[in-house]
């Protein structure tokens, strides 16, 4: 799905997103805060600094910045080193300066509402009993239903729940 012929599909399709870029900074082991220490202002000031350049499409000079740290455990060293792949890895969905520019939404609000709003509301009703394979293929026909895109379902592959 294009916006505008720009080729940027929206962000709930293909981007990573924000929150989990974010909150990377912060749950990794000892916050990668390795020279200010956890929950000091510089400690801070340099993640937000690290998540503004992010937003702004500068991800690129976010994993330079981090391959430039020197952490001082091995342990340490090893969740910079996991972050800098991930970032490295995902740096293509992480365009989230043009998400912003065509109106999309960045952060994960939108997606666990309609998690909760389309699966809990549709399999949690009172009494209803559902097989993990049964779910799924509900929930398979539920986004051809929603999508109008009901030529696919020959090509799913239907194999028998008993």
């Amino acid at each position: 799905m294009e916006r505008n012929g720009s080729g940027i599909a929206p962000p709930c399709s293909c981007a990573v997103v924000k929150s989990s870029i974010f909150g990377t900074l912060w749950n990794t082991p000892g916050n990668l805060l390795l020279r200010y220490g956890e929950g000091s202002a510089q400690a801070d000031r340099w993640v937000h600094a690290i998540a503004e350049d992010l937003r702004t499409g500068k991800v690129q000079e976010v994993i330079a910045r981090l391959k430039r740290v020197r952490p001082k455990t091995p342990e340490l060293r090893e969740s910079l080193q996991a972050l800098i792949r991930y970032y490295s890895e995902n740096a293509g969905r992480m365009r989230y300066d043009e998400y912003l520019r065509l109106g999309y939404g960045i952060g994960s609000g939108a997606v666990e509402s309609a998690h909760k709003q389309v699966v809990h509301a549709r399999f949690r009703q009172a009494g209803m009993r559902w097989s993990e394979a049964g779910a799924r293929r509900l929930l398979a026909l539920r986004l051809l239903l929603l999508n109008d895109n009901w030529a696919l379902l020959d090509h799913l592959r239907m194999v028998s729940l008993a």
